[in-house]
């Protein structure tokens, strides 16, 4: 699959949730004689796809095999195991198995909790590297964060400071907002401090390009510790129940940044 569509922490390739799309998977015959067989396709509930009804593959030959995926009812899967299997008479049976992340991904209200209060722009608190300048203002329902982060090492992560109840929820696995870049380019990820002063940083799954919105989510499961520059755990590990605050935002080469975060949501799978 490209590079791009690959997400190596959840060992899966992108795929569009808002219509069909259609993959490069290839059969092969590394033998000498030719086969012949048809070919089966088992698809997560609520995901659909089609393949080559059969397929003949020469001595050393290679073919496309078809394979079309369509994840657009795929509501609330956060990836898909597709199986595809041929049977081959004396040649045997052949397997694969891979995984598709839909993106964006679509959830519904009985997995993600919002944070409301992150839609207030007098919620964040600035932080930025050296002493660059920042601007925070209200974008639709959203967080506009302007930004000319200085120093050698230029970062932007306006943070999120938690109230009572806004807390993460019981079996939540990450968070998941709307971000939009608007100018410049930077590494997207969330940084989650626990009480005791320690902070983990998770990487978005989707991060945008300019000009463009993606709904980003970032898991737990995913998130490492601050080696260097943050408080040290006794545990060594997230504890999502223990998050006071979050900071959203990016690492950046360039002398200015703009996005804008909103739609902020626990959610869970």
């Amino acid at each position: 699959f490209q590079r791009d569509k690959t997400v190596l922490n959840r060992s899966a390739c992108r795929v569009s949730s808002e219509k069909p799309e259609r993959l490069a998977v290839f059969a092969y015959n590394f033998g000498t004689k030719p086969v012949r067989g048809p070919l089966k396709l088992t698809m997560p509930d609520g995901w659909r796809g089609r393949v080559s009804s059969e397929i003949v593959l020469a001595p050393m030959e290679r073919k496309d095999i078809g394979f079309v995926v369509e994840a657009t009812k795929a509501s609330g899967n956060l990836v898909g195991t597709v199986c595809i299997t041929g049977q081959f008479g004396p040649a045997g049976r052949s397997v694969l198995s891979f995984r598709l992340m839909p993106d964006p991904i679509r959830l519904d209200s009985r997995q993600a909790t919002p944070i409301a209060g992150a839609g207030n722009p007098a919620r964040w608190e600035r932080m930025i590297s050296g002493k660059g300048l920042m601007r925070l203002a209200a974008r639709n329902d959203g967080v506009l964060v302007e930004a000319e982060p200085a120093g050698s090492d230029r970062w932007v992560y306006p943070r999120y400071l938690l109230a009572e109840g806004e807390r993460a929820p019981a079996g939540c696995a990450g968070i998941v907002c709307a971000l939009t870049l608007l100018e410049g380019d930077g590494d997207f990820r969330v940084i989650f401090d626990e009480g005791n002063g320690a902070a983990y940083v998770a990487d978005f799954l989707a991060k945008p390009r300019r000009g463009e919105s993606v709904e980003a989510l970032a898991l737990f499961e995913a998130a490492r510790a601050g080696h260097g520059w943050s408080k040290p755990d006794p545990n060594n590990r997230l504890d999502p129940d223990q998050i006071g605050s979050f900071k959203i935002g990016c690492n950046t080469q360039g002398g200015r940044v703009s996005f804008v975060v909103s739609n902020v949501r626990w959610v869970r799978f």
